[in-house]
């Protein structure tokens, strides 16, 4: 992705930012106007893992991005944000989301309680957001996977 691939538009505090490096354009981002300027600033590899690192010096952001495939063919994904600036920082989100190939046709993922945690569900992609609670002890998260078409 270079600058020359990359498309703005905005209005109304709203930036919309269309990528067209791969020959079909798609939206990278689409929400909140944003000024940071990051800065590919370092980046390593090994056989199975990519760890890179932007700054933007101007914000005092700086973001860490690991991406490492184990031996079930399972990719994690590890991002951390770190404030090198003087002044506070307030993370309000944190996504990272993955394409899908093209041709995968069901997601996985584990449910289950007691002796019967972690049993593997499949299920068909579809449009929309899929959630499931997951309750332990006295405190509730949520998670969510979503399928995109």
């Amino acid at each position: 992705m270079t600058a020359q691939n990359l498309h703005n538009l905005s209005a109304a505090g709203i930036r919309i930012v269309v990528d067209t490096s791969s020959g079909t354009p798609h939206i990278v981002h689409w929400g909140a106007d944003w000024s940071h300027k990051f800065e590919l600033t370092s980046g390593s590899a090994s056989e199975t893992a990519l760890v890179f690192e932007s700054e933007d010096v101007a914000a005092g952001i700086r973001v860490t991005r690991t991406f490492t495939v184990v031996e079930s063919g399972v990719i994690l994904v590890d991002s951390t944000i770190t404030n090198i600036g003087t002044d506070g920082l307030e993370v309000e989100e944190l996504a990272t989301w993955l394409p899908l190939p093209d041709n995968a046709t069901e997601s996985l993922d584990f449910s289950g309680r007691g002796v019967n945690e972690r049993q593997m569900f499949r299920r068909e992609i579809q449009p929309g957001l899929w959630s499931r609670d997951i309750v332990e002890g006295a405190r509730a998260t949520t998670l969510r996977s979503c399928n995109l078409r």
